[in-house]
């Protein structure tokens, strides 16, 4: 199955009115029956084009990868408005609120904002059939171009040829790592996944790919459209000392550099290609390194093992990861820390996920599993994942619970010993845990 599979797009109803507030209209964006359309982005690049957001003013950089497109888009925002500059940002999913999607200069957007852009969408003639990324992705480029912004930052959803955010003409492009995921849309093998992924090139514009071992594909694909490629290792290097590390390209070069917040080999490729993409852009090289020694040692980002401060006595760290690859840095991020007695895992995942390749890596770094439901119609059920858990590891505790709150409440109510607890799985089990935590009295 391929990107341009049909997809159920007609609304079920007519849109919410304008006084109607967010979560109506993102019911509505959610309630589709009825007719089937062709995935594709003539409907969603004729509406752009009319309302002029094809060729934005500010400078584009568009994001894509399978892992770390979040992580580099937040380093960009970072850098940028460190550097003084006015900076829309766009990413997906949410972790809490819809409104995190969507940042002027590193604030989330107010929901009236949301609203108002919903429903002068929703007004345009054919806006109805547009998918859900697709409508909030044009409300969002529609937002951007009410604010005099020097740079627009945009994370592809999915993939990226056919993506809803490649109608905008960008400036540069940052392609990360690249990995086996959605797998039923992009294809079944890296190659396949890279030439979706390579579809945000643009002829004869800059392109950066910071993944660690580059298909052929990447290559291949700008060559044919004679983009300019930047590879991490040919055209930018970065090396690691065991108290610095260091960052240079043909022209610039950085020493001595203080590791950031965010741990791992992973963050350092990111921020590697995120000062190629700034480099690129032309921004003054003593300012960068002044910024990036500023901004990094003390940069955190939700919900990329992100610690979370609590009363109960133990040490709580929530990830977002959600495929294979991802599951393997988690692991290792686990394993590199320092010992402790018990390590306790809370997750959840959906159905549509490599659910056995995620358990493999994660099942052998900790000691207990409470395996969660989710509230999504794709969910991978607690004793589905419990399955799987056991025919890798018969002896590793588990247990099943209906909810990730369920689980939280139950370890936190209970005598057992859990010195560290890591919360992972998707999106969704952190934003509920986190809402957990914030929230409850236990």
């Amino acid at each position: 199955m391929g990107l341009e599979t049909v997809h159920k797009t007609i609304r079920a109803c007519s849109p919410p009115n304008a006084e109607a507030s967010l979560a109506i209209w993102l019911d509505w964006l959610e309630n589709v029956e009825g007719d089937q359309v062709k995935l594709g982005l003539d409907n969603c690049l004729d509406i752009g084009n009319d309302l002029e957001l094809v060729n934005l003013s500010p400078k584009v950089i568009t994001v894509a990868g399978t892992n770390g497109k979040g992580s580099c888009c937040r380093y960009l925002e970072a850098f940028i408005l460190d550097l003084g500059y006015k900076v829309g940002t766009y990413t997906s999913p949410h972790i809490r609120y819809f409104n995190e999607r969507i940042r002027i200069n590193g604030d989330n957007i107010s929901s009236e904002e949301i609203c108002k852009a919903f429903y002068m969408l929703s007004t345009i003639p054919n806006s109805s059939a547009l998918t859900y990324f697709e409508f909030i992705t044009i409300a969002t480029l529609n937002i951007f171009n009410t604010y005099d912004l020097d740079f627009v930052i945009l994370e592809i959803g999915l993939g990226g040829r056919l993506d809803a955010v490649n109608i905008v003409e960008s400036d540069v492009a940052l392609i990360t790592s690249i990995g086996l995921d959605h797998i039923e849309w992009l294809g079944e093998t890296r190659e396949k996944i890279a030439l979706e992924k390579a579809g945000v090139m643009r002829a004869g514009k800059p392109v950066v790919c910071s993944d660690k071992e580059v298909p052929q594909a990447i290559y291949s694909h700008a060559e044919a459209i004679e983009a300019e490629l930047s590879v991490l290792g040919i055209d930018y290097f970065l090396e690691l000392e065991e108290n610095y590390w260091e960052w240079s390209s043909r022209d610039k070069s950085f020493s001595m550099l203080p590791y950031p917040a965010m741990s791992g080999a992973h963050q350092l490729r990111n921020i590697s290609g995120v000062l190629r993409v700034l480099e690129l852009l032309n921004i003054d090289g003593n300012l960068l390194e002044i910024s990036l020694r500023r901004v990094c040692p003390s940069l955190t980002i939700p919900g990329r093992f992100q610690s979370i401060p609590n009363s109960w006595g133990c040490e709580i760290f929530v990830d977002v990861a959600h495929n294979e690859p991802a599951a393997e840095i988690l692991s290792k991020q686990i394993l590199g820390m320092s010992k402790v007695q018990r390590t306790v895992c809370i997750l959840g995942m959906l159905s549509t996920k490599d659910n056995i390749g995620f358990l493999s890596h994660l099942v052998p770094v900790v000691d207990r599993l409470f395996l969660v439901g989710l509230d999504h119609p794709d969910a991978l059920s607690a004793e589905e994942a419990l399955e799987i858990a056991k025919n890798l590891d018969k002896k590793l505790e588990t247990s099943c619970h209906f909810s990730c709150d369920q689980a939280l409440r139950e370890i936190f109510e209970s005598n057992d010993l859990v010195d560290r607890l890591i919360i992972t799985g998707s999106f969704i089990t952190v934003g509920e845990a986190i809402k957990f935590m914030q929230e409850s009295t236990v």
